[in-house]
Formats: C-alpha cells, structure tokens, sequence
C-alpha cells in the first residue's frame, strides 16, 4: 500500500544515481557512518561510503539553500548594505555594483557593533566602508557587528597593498575589496564571500546535527539493546539513513542482506496509516509524537506488530533528522487482544459477573447484573453488594460463614436469595472467588452468578410430576388388583342372581350389592384415568345424573365446612362423554371451590341446556347446536386478570407450597377439549369464581336412552375354553360361569400352564379366554401368537383393566382379537364369549 515509509529511502550523495540505494547496518554508530552515503545496489549487497562533509551539507541544507557556483556571479538583484564609517566618495565602485544588477543602501556614520536591526534586516551582504587608520579598533568593532548581524561581510578598502591593516583584517576572516577595484575583481571578491560564508553556515549546522544526532543515538541504541528493538535514522524528506543491526531478526532476512525498503513489509492493515501519519506531524511540527503500532510482514511470512517511537532532530528551528525505535509488540498486541476479548465476553455475557474490592464494595459489574437486578452499572458501583440485593432471606450465620471461609482466601459456591430493585426476590447460583496479592493477601472478589429462580421452579414442578407419576402407578397398581375383586364379587353376585328359588327380598338385596360394587368399580375407573391407564370410553350420558351420583362422596370429600347445592334438573339432553373423565371434571372444579374458601361457605353445581343459533365473539371455539352447562360456582377469595391468564397451564397454582400442584385445572381443560366443549371463568378479586363448562349435546339417536329389558344370558353349544388367569378368584368364577352356561372349560394359572394344556389336549380348543398382563413373563397377547401358529382359526379374549393394553393393533379387526374390560359380570362375559364365537 501507499505509505509514508516508502519515502524513507535515501538517495545517494551523488545525485545522478537513479537506483534506490539501501539502509544499511553497522556495528558501530560513528558519525560518518550514521549519515553514511549510498551507492548503487548490486544483487543483495550495497557497498557502503564514508560521507564528506560538504555530502552532508547537501544533505541537511542543499534544497533550501544551494550554494552558489564558483564561476557565477552574485544573483542579480542582490540587496547589499554599503556602510561608509567616514565620508567618502567611490565612483567605480558604486558602477560596478549598478552593472553587476545589485540593489544597494548607503549608511554613513561611525562603525557601531549594534546596528539597527531594520537597517541590516533583507541585506544578505554587508559592503563597510573603512579607514586604514586604527585598524585594530576598528577589528574589535567588526568581529562584534558580525556576530551580531550574522551575514557575510566584505571590507572595502583604500587600497589593500599589503599594508598593515590588510593583514590585520584578512587574518581576522575578512574579505578585502579595493574602492578602485575593476568590474572583474569586484565580482569576483562577492562571490567568494557568499561562497565562504554559506559554506561556514552549513558546516555549523551539521556539527549540530551530527551531535544531537550521536546523543539520540546512543540512547536508542542502549534501549535497543534492553529488548527485541531496531534503531533507525531518517532525512526530513523520510529517506532512511541507517537501520541497526537488529534488522535481520526483525523481517527474518538472511545475514549480509542488505534493508531497502520497510515499506515492503508493511500489512494492509489501516492501523498503518494511522502510525505513518504521526511521522509526517513530527517532521512537520518537530515535536515528538506518542507512540504508535505499525503491522508488518516478515520475509518469511509470518505477522508482527511493532510499537514505534520517534524524535525529530531539530537545528535552528527545522527538522533536520529523525531518529525512531520500533520495538516488536506482538505478545503486548496479543494480551491486549485477549483481555479485550475478556473484557467483552465478561460484559455480555448472560451470567451476573461483580467484581468487589474487600470490603464488598461495587468496583465493576456487567450487562448480566444490571439485567438480573435491575440496577443500572451507574447505581451499583460504589455501593456495598450486600446492602443492594440482600433479601433478608438469611440469617447472620449464613453470612459469618460465607465471610469467613472468602477471607481464608477460599472459593464460595452455593444458592443465596437475593433481591432486585422492584423488591421481587430471586434465587442464585452463586461462585466468588478472592483475589489475592503477590503477599497472599485478599483483595478484591469475583462473583460469577447465575439466576436459578426459574430453574428452582421447574425442579419443583419435575419432583411434583414425578410424584403424581409415581402415585399414578400406584393408584393404577391399586386398580387393577381391585378390579380383579370386583370382576370375581360381580361375576359370583350374577351367578347367585340366577338362582330361581332366592325370594323377592334376597333378590332385591343382590340388585344393591351389584350397584355398590359397580360404583366401585367406577372408582376404579377414576383411578386408571387419573394413572393415564384408562381409555376414553364415550357413551351417552345425563349430566344431572352423573352429579347427583356423586354429592355423597363430594360432601365426604369436601368436608364439613362447604355446604354443596347442586340446581337444575333430570332430563337434560344426553352428552357424549367418558363418566369417569366426566366426574373428574366436577370433582378438580369442586376441590378448586373449596380451596378458594378457607373459611368455608356454599358450592353451587347448576346445569342447564343452552344453544348457539351463531357463531358467539365471547365463545370463538363454540359452533351452533346445542350444549350442556355445567356452572361450578364458590364466594372465595377470587383472581385478578393476570391470574386468570394462567389458571390452566400445567403447574401454575396460587396455592403455598405444598397445597396444590397446579394439575387440577389443566386436567379439566384437557378433559373438556377432548369431548370438544370449553371452559369459561368468571372472577374478581373478593367476589368469588364461577367455571362454566360446555358438552355439546349428543346427537337424537343417542339421547333415546330408556331402560330396556334385559336380554336372555347367551348359553353355549359345548365349545372348549381355555381360561387363562393368574387371579384364583377370577379364574373360578369365569370357569363356574362359562360351565353352567353350556361351554367345557379347561383352567390354566399363567401362560407357560396355558401352553401345557395346549398340548396334552392337543389344541383342541375353540377359544382362548386370557388376562391380558401375567407372571412368569408371558402375556395373553404372548400366548395367542403361540397358539395361533398351531391352529390360526383359534379364537382369542384378552382381558385387561390397563387402557394402554388396549391399543390399535388389539382392537384392531385385522388382529381377530376381542378385548374384554375388568370388570365384567356375567352377562357381559357370557356375550362377549359369543360373539367372538359366532364370528366370522
């Protein structure tokens, strides 16, 4: 890229040379050698020539002031001061200077050595006129006034013949010109004053050079040797003129190889434009500059940064040089980088990061604090991080203990509750570390926290869903034994029923025991739904009626203190519902009513027909037809509007901690989609709550659901059962049952027994009756398959009180398999036994 270094290169002492010519190193910084002089560069290496002076002189001055020629004559329009110290007239000499093209001013006077400076001021030559007489006072005098004037002086004599004054005068560095001088003569005594003193003039100033230029070199070159550093010189027109030794392990060049051009080592990168600016304000301004980064590229390739620190050289009031250090900054860039990246991922991160001195107070936080807390960085800093967010939570043990154990210089992790400025209280995670100084001692601490407040809840929401799993499982363990109970008491009570000679009281007696045990196993029913074990099971229902059966165990479970009102009336449309899902749903809103009334008070259940003609605002999810509502009603304590918008999310409760799970109402909500109607809440904080629950209405047909007369039990035509059950109980009373209705029966206990008997009766079996989950690790669905590969006409019952027995393969006509459900009585038994029979 274009750059400022490129100019840095020094053309030789002989103008003419059009090569580049080369910095070059020298173990040594003598001041012919710092300066030194270039000559054309051959292959790798460029000879080295020891400067002269007057090559110097060019160097510094040559192209402000070039000195004029020998053979010329002084420029036409030369300004001269003629000072004749006693009244004398010099025809000749006025002419030659009128001829030479010279513009002059006559004084008159005594000599003085403090001339008036307007006088002297734009006469670059100073033409004095004096008398032979007194020459040695009159030397004392002009010495002084050309060291005052500072420019070239020429004495104009009578006639300098070897006369005493002569000598005086010429010794003392004067030039002599005679008043009767020819044209040639005077011309070429100007000429040789001008010479002469441009010469001395320029020879001053490089002494000066050549001695501010030593000085910053031997400090440089000992700071170059403190470290990977390269010393280097340059003109004012940025030609570099020396490059120390440190070259070849800057840029990675081979030994002897001479430094041309850093410019060809310098990176695209716009750092550089930056840092080769401040050269060109140092030359410019002569004031050193702060210290600036350059990148470069090494021969072999490889990138380095350099710091870079120059000190322009300044004589009579210009630059006349510049001397500058780089040293490689690459680890320093690196680290900044780093701790830049540090610092940055620090500050964004999402984690709460403070950092404190020792006494707890605020010296630094992050994005992720003031987000978390809710402080800006401006309030916390210099505030004690305990006063900030201390949520009174923990006692003065907690605290001593989490003192101590940072002051012993050891790390503290652990959950501390904390609290944000709109006073809400959090949890955290929190890890501090001390920071300790190079004696051991503590510092400062860093604190990298986390918000867990979320987290802490979800745990809390896991362990509860895995309790209710846990209880689930129990609850549906319970069920199925229990069904096993009243699949044997039903099946027993059928029998007991068959018998003709029981009279009308005892007969009456066993209609009540079976209704008692099919409540039970409606309860049963409740409990698989609420293990997720049961299968929705939709028939036509009356609401009012599933209600009313439910009051005496509502009232058990309520309590004393809720008075339960149920209004409305029998005769309602029919809904197509699952009755156990269907007395979950009145159960969870009634538990909810209670839990809103501490104190106690009345629950009103009302149910009603409704119909939507359109399309409701109010109700977006109801389509015209009619419906069926069922309006849970308490006087409790109520929800405001944001309460109202979570009430059915899975886990959200307003209850304390370990009152609610927050499963109830999520349970309902599902419940009631899943028979498409809705739930509607009405409340205000105070003024209690109503759930108003829509079941579309089943269609006509299904709402003709008078009692009909029961069918005749189906008797058998001496097919062979095989009966399969681990249940004793059940076992015998279906073999009892399937006996006296016309089937052989042959019993078996679990599966392996169920294939024994297979083969010592050599299949000749026309059905296999089998619980559906068994021990001895075959099932019923196992011991089908074996069967059937020996007679694929056989047909199979699988019993199960385990809804996810039932799946689609089971029920599935393609699997030629009927399922049967505990419990069962034995009208239930006796048809189904048929059926699959009689099918094709």
């Amino acid at each position: 890229m274009p750059s400022t270094f490129q100019s840095l290169l020094p053309s030789s002492a002989k103008r003419a040379s059009p090569d580049p010519p080369a910095a070059t190193s020298s173990p040594s910084l003598a001041p012919d050698a710092l300066l030194g002089t270039h000559g054309k560069r051959e292959g790798s290496a460029v000879p080295v020539a020891t400067p002269t002076l007057a090559a110097l002189l060019g160097e510094i001055d040559g192209a402000t002031h070039p000195p004029p020629a020998l053979s010329s004559s002084p420029p036409a329009g030369l300004r001269i001061l003629l000072w004749w110290t006693e009244p004398t007239s010099s025809p000749p000499l006025r002419a030659h200077l009128d001829a030479l093209g010279c513009q002059l001013t006559v004084q008159s006077g005594p000599l003085s050595d403090t001339p008036d400076p307007a006088l002297i001021t734009g006469h670059p030559l100073l033409l004095i006129g004096v008398s032979p007489i007194n020459p040695a006072a009159n030397l004392t005098l002009l010495r002084n006034l050309r060291e005052r004037a500072n420019l070239p002086m020429v004495l104009v004599v009578p006639s300098p013949n070897g006369s005493e004054a002569e000598t005086l005068y010429h010794n003392a560095g004067f030039e002599l010109l005679d008043a009767t001088a020819s044209l040639g003569e005077t011309r070429a005594v100007l000429r040789l004053a001008l010479v002469q003193w441009e010469t001395e003039r320029r020879e001053v100033l490089a002494r000066e050079a050549l001695r501010a230029l030593e000085e910053n070199t031997r400090l440089l070159e000992c700071a170059a040797g403190q470290g990977k550093k390269l010393f280097y010189a340059h003109s004012p027109d940025q030609r570099l003129t020396y490059v120390s030794p440190q070259v070849s392990d800057f840029f990675e060049l081979p030994a002897g190889v001479a430094f041309h051009h850093w410019t060809d080592f310098l990176t695209d990168h716009p750092t550089n434009i930056a840092g080769l600016e401040a050269t060109r304000r140092a030359i410019a301004s002569g004031q050193r500059q702060p210290v600036f980064e350059l990148e470069f590229s090494t021969a072999q390739g490889r990138r380095f940064w350099a710091e870079a620190q120059e000190s322009p050289i300044v004589v009579n009031g210009r630059t006349v040089a510049v001397v500058g250090v780089l040293s490689d900054a690459t680890e320093k860039r690196r680290s900044q980088d780093l701790l830049r990246l540090q610092t940055a991922a620090l500050r964004i991160s999402a984690n709460s990061i403070v950092i404190t001195n020792r006494d707890g107070v605020i010296e630094w936080a992050n994005e992720g604090f003031c987000k978390v807390t809710g402080y800006t960085l401006e309030e916390a800093l210099n505030q004690k991080v305990g006063a900030l967010i201390n949520s009174g939570k923990h006692d003065n043990s907690f605290f001593q203990a989490f003192w101590e154990q940072l002051l012993a210089g050891q790390v503290w992790h652990g959950e501390i509750t904390n609290r944000k400025k709109d006073g809400t209280v959090f949890q955290e995670e929190s890890t501090v570390t001390p920071i300790l100084d190079e004696h051991g001692a503590v510092t400062h601490f860093i604190a990298v926290k986390q918000d867990i407040t979320e987290r802490k809840l979800l745990e809390a929401k896991m362990r509860q869903a895995q309790k209710m799993e846990a209880i689930g499982q129990l609850a549906g363990g319970v069920a199925h034994d229990f069904n096993n109970i009243l699949a044997a008491v039903l099946m027993y009570l059928g029998l007991l029923q068959d018998d003709t000679a029981l009279d009308v009281n005892t007969r009456m007696a066993l209609k009540d025991l079976e209704r008692e045990v099919q409540r039970g196993a409606s309860l049963t029913r409740q409990l698989l739904t609420f293990s997720r074990q049961q299968a929705m099971e939709p028939r036509p229902l009356d609401l009012h009626e599933i209600i009313t059966g439910l009051l005496k165990m509502l009232k058990r479970l309520l309590g004393e203190h809720i008075t339960l009102n149920l209004s409305g009336h029998a005769g309602l449309p029919t809904i197509e519902a699952d009755a156990g899902m269907i007395e979950q749903v009145v159960i969870n809103l009634c538990v909810n009513a209670r839990d809103a009334m501490p104190r106690g008070g009345p629950i009103t259940l009302t149910t009603q027909p409704v119909e939507f003609i359109a399309p409701s605002p109010k109700f977006p999810d109801a389509r015209p037809g009619r419906y069926v509502r069922l309006t849970v009603s308490d006087k409790g304590t109520g929800m405001d509007e944001s309460t109202l918008q979570h009430i059915f999310e899975p886990f959200f409760t307003t209850k304390e901690v370990g009152r609610g799970t927050g499963l109830g109402l999520a349970t309902v909500y599902g419940i009631v989609r899943q028979h498409h109607g809705w739930v509607d809440v009405e409340s205000a904080l105070g003024a209690g709550t109503s759930f108003h629950v829509y079941f579309p209405a089943a269609a006509a047909a299904l709402q003709q659901h008078a009692s009909t007369p029961t069918p005749p039990l189906q008797r058998g035509r001496g097919e062979t059962v095989l009966v399969t059950e681990d249940e004793a109980s059940v076992r015998k009373v279906v073999a009892l049952s399937l006996r006296r209705h016309g089937y052989t029966v042959i019993e078996a206990e679990n599966g392996p027994a169920a294939v024994r008997r297979w083969r010592e009766h050599q299949g000749k079996f026309d059905l296999l009756l089998s619980d559906m989950v068994m021990p001895e690790g075959m099932t019923g669905r196992e011991v089908a398959e074996m069967l059937r590969k020996e007679s694929p006409g056989l047909k199979v019952i699988l019993c199960t009180g385990y809804s996810q027995a039932a799946n689609s393969e089971l029920i599935d006509p393609s699997a030629r398999i009927t399922l049967l459900r505990k419990p069962f009585d034995p009208s239930r038994l006796l048809s189904t036994v048929r059926q699959c029979l009689d099918a094709p």
